[in-house]
């Protein structure tokens, strides 16, 4: 059996989008069973550790590579979270709970680490979803990192500015 087919039924509704606004609106949980604020209380270890959360956090119109049942954020989300105060407020508190993650313990800054690409989603799903000022301030703070940081980040840099320059692309 292919995996995505050993996907409940549950997350194999008619209307799939409604899976994750009910997500972020916090009347629905994600497909462990998670709310958003469970999540958002997280210690840094788990957000560090644990690998499935951050698609539901930050989704984006391309499907996961590495967490199948993970929402695609779609037009009609778009759409929502642009005009609706609720869900991008909910957003921005996914966006400041990563923040203080990311400017606490620094070990996230070594080679190849899987938080780049983390970053780059996170930058991103601000972007398409209205939040662009959130995402331009996350980058400003990026760039600001000291320059040995920097050296780490490498390439990076340019996959985070083009995620906020151009997020449909």
């Amino acid at each position: 059996m292919f995996p995505r087919d050993c996907i409940s039924a549950r997350w194999q509704r008619a209307d799939p989008v409604s899976d994750l606004l009910d997500f972020y609106s916090e009347k629905g949980t994600d497909f462990n069973g998670r709310s958003l604020s469970s999540i958002l209380a997280y210690t840094d270890e788990d957000l560090e550790h644990i690998h499935d959360y951050i698609q539901w956090l930050f989704p984006l119109p391309e499907p996961s590579r590495f967490v199948l049942h993970a929402p695609i954020l779609r037009p009609k989300d778009i759409h929502k979270f642009k005009s609706n105060p609720v869900l991008r407020s909910n957003m921005q508190r996914s966006w400041y709970r990563m923040s203080r993650f990311y400017s606490g313990d620094r070990q996230w800054i070594s080679f190849r680490n899987h938080n780049f690409m983390r970053i780059t989603r996170i930058l991103k799903s601000l972007s398409l979803c209205g939040l662009n000022e959130d995402a331009e301030l996350f980058l400003v703070w990026l760039k600001g990192l000291p320059a040995h940081n920097l050296e780490v980040i490498g390439f990076s840099m340019s996959f985070w500015e083009a995620a906020v320059a151009e997020p449909s692309r």
